[in-house]
């Protein structure tokens, strides 16, 4: 793995492992460069300096505690000169991936180790990626990337895209990014002959549009202006759910779940009714303004491991979004690899009970002696 960090003069990089595989270590980016001309059609030399700035700024005062990582999607572009050029200048470091190679040339195994150190260790608190788009970006490779590096199943991992503006809803409103909770896009062309070769970010946003995803203009950047506040750029999705109604699957477990079928139909609807769990759920309902609908599985299980990667009942549906949340489901090692558990709010011990040992009957005196003490 590559990475490239602010150490003095000229622009170092560092191989951090010195045992990677040669099949795959010419896909990393070793060394910051700048070329001469630019390859960006649209990228005017203001926007470039600009752009310099704004990564500058946006990883110094927003990123500071994250492991960066800088994702090329083409062979040579000065827009990714600018975007490792910022990163320098924040006195950051940031691992560098050239993401078009290693999706098309690498074998499975040699890209399952690229990618597994791609995240950083089991020390990473903050995660975030920023990738360089060119005007004319593939955006099936894009999305092919997005899903090999494991983005879907890191919500939290912070998603930045530097493109031209025909990309912002083609790519923020993919779902690739459905589950990313923090997906941003900075514009790379002018907006009109006043604008001095600003900035525009756009981010998504999940609940926003009563209840639905949307795509939000957070702003202009300019030198004077910078990004805004932390709760502009990085706001709480999850206080305020709009309305948006939520699929949740159950399974009637008195006391903790109620409820009774609307059909006859495996897999049907579910009216619940008075239960430690239903309580809970409208209470959250009510708090966080959002509403559900209640349904049942086919098999009518908890979730039993299928062998292929897959999972029956309600930990299937779950694994493979047929549903938002559930409840009732006991955690298991196994089960967490596909699912989230919140925290065990009543746990319910098993306890083995017998009769305490009595005397044996007179009965068996005669064999008593026999047997082994």
């Amino acid at each position: 793995m590559a990475k490239v960090s602010n150490g003095g003069s000229g622009i170092p990089a560092r191989v951090l492992s010195s045992a990677m595989a040669p099949e795959w270590s010419r896909f990393l980016l070793l060394l910051l460069f700048s070329m001469s001309g630019s390859r960006h059609a649209t990228a005017t030399k203001a926007n470039k300096n600009n752009l310099t700035s704004a990564i500058s700024q946006l990883v110094r005062n927003f990123l500071p505690d994250c492991h960066l990582v800088l994702v090329s999607t083409s062979k040579f572009s000065s827009v990714f000169s600018e975007m490792q050029s910022g990163v320098l200048r924040a006195g950051m470091s940031a691992v560098l991936v050239n993401s078009k190679e290693m999706v098309t040339s690498l074998d499975l195994s040699s890209r399952d180790d690229l990618l597994g150190g791609l995240w950083g260790d089991a020390t990473t608190t903050c995660q975030a990626l920023l990738i360089e788009l060119t005007d004319d970006f593939d955006a099936e490779h894009l999305f092919n990337f997005i899903e090999d590096s494991d983005i879907p199943r890191r919500p939290e991992a912070r998603v930045i895209l530097v493109g031209p503006s025909k990309g912002v809803e083609v790519v923020l409103r993919h779902p690739k990014l459905q589950n990313t909770v923090h997906a941003f896009y900075l514009t790379l062309q002018n907006l009109g002959p006043e604008s001095r070769g600003d900035l525009h970010m756009y981010r998504k946003c999940l609940y926003c549009n009563g209840g639905e995803p949307d795509v939000r203009l957070v702003g202009r950047w300019a030198p004077d202006i910078g990004f805004g506040t932390k709760d502009q750029l990085f706001p709480d999705e999850f206080g305020n759910f709009n309305g948006h109604r939520f699929k949740a699957v159950a399974k009637k477990y008195f006391p903790y779940m109620d409820a009774v079928p609307d059909s006859n139909e495996p897999g049907s609807t579910l009216t619940v009714l008075d239960s430690l769990d239903t309580r809970i759920f409208h209470a959250l309902a009510q708090y966080l303004n959002f509403t559900f609908e209640t349904w049942s599985t086919a098999d009518s299980e908890f979730g039993v491991a299928k062998g292929d990667g897959n999972w029956t009942g309600m930990v299937g549906a779950l694994q493979h979004g047929q549903a938002d949340f559930s409840c009732g489901i006991t955690p298991t090692v196994t089960r967490s690899q596909v699912v989230d558990f919140s925290r065990v709010y009543i746990p319910e011990p098993w306890v083995i009970v017998s009769l305490k040992p009595q005397p044996p009957p007179q009965s068996w005196s005669l064999v008593r002696p026999l047997t082994e003490s």
